[in-house]
């Protein structure tokens, strides 16, 4: 249960990342 829970945090993690990135470059347009 716990490595699955770890996998899907990380999962999430990325996802975030990646929609603070795509709001970066809007922003800096």
């Amino acid at each position: 249960m716990a490595p699955i829970l770890v996998l899907h945090l990380e999962k999430n993690i990325y996802i975030f990342l990646f929609l603070i990135s795509l709001f970066y470059i809007f922003y800096s347009r």
